[in-house]
């Protein structure tokens, strides 16, 4: 028995983006391989478009739809512009939706009674917010409170009261609990 042969690496630059990769000497690899599965998944979706074109199929795979789509959204600014507006159109319609649902015809902070509609923002009212968006995912709050039928536990409240909640516990515009610095220096009498 002879020795075992081994393949030593040598440091290449993909074709298409310029990055190092490995290559071994017996492999004919010049793509890394981000460029390599774009290229596959390129070559599927030419595949399944004769097939289409052909009537043997009739809808794309999920994954080659969505390589599809972002490949559309990266190359076609017309695309992107129409779809951009329309993402917009459907986010302030469930907004509008949603804010009407929990605050009424013209939906107020439940605190302070703002009603600057752009200052209005939902909240959970057991401040469970961190641990919810972590159960939904990536979708967002007002998709999900509406394919869920508006559940209990949310309320309208400004930005500020918001924060104020999240932050300290309560909101500024309910009695605070006085502090002992403020108690110290008004009893002093300075």
């Amino acid at each position: 028995m002879g020795k075992k042969r081994t393949l030593k690496p040598k440091t290449v630059l993909c074709k298409t983006c310029g990055y190092e990769t490995l290559k071994f000497m017996a492999s004919p690899r010049t793509l890394c391989r981000v460029c390599k599965k774009d290229k596959d998944r390129k070559r599927a979706l030419e595949y399944h478009f004769k097939l289409k074109a052909e009537g043997k199929v009739k809808q794309m795979p999920l994954e080659y739809r969505l390589a599809y789509q972002k490949r559309r959204w990266r190359d076609s600014s017309d695309w992107r512009q129409r779809n951009l507006k329309r993402m917009v159109d459907r986010r302030l319609s469930l907004r509008r939706l949603v804010m009407t649902h929990y605050g009424g015809f013209l939906p107020s902070c439940k605190c302070c009674g703002e009603t600057e509609y752009n200052f209005l923002c939902i909240d959970h009212m057991n401040n469970d917010g961190a641990k919810h968006r972590k159960e939904i995912g990536r979708i967002s709050i007002l998709s999900w409170l509406v394919r869920n039928n508006f559940p209990d536990g949310f309320q309208i409240l400004c930005y500020n009261c918001n924060c104020a909640k999240g932050f300290y516990g309560y909101c500024p515009h309910r009695s605070p609990p006085v502090h002992d610095f403020v108690r110290r220096k008004r009893d002093s009498g300075d």
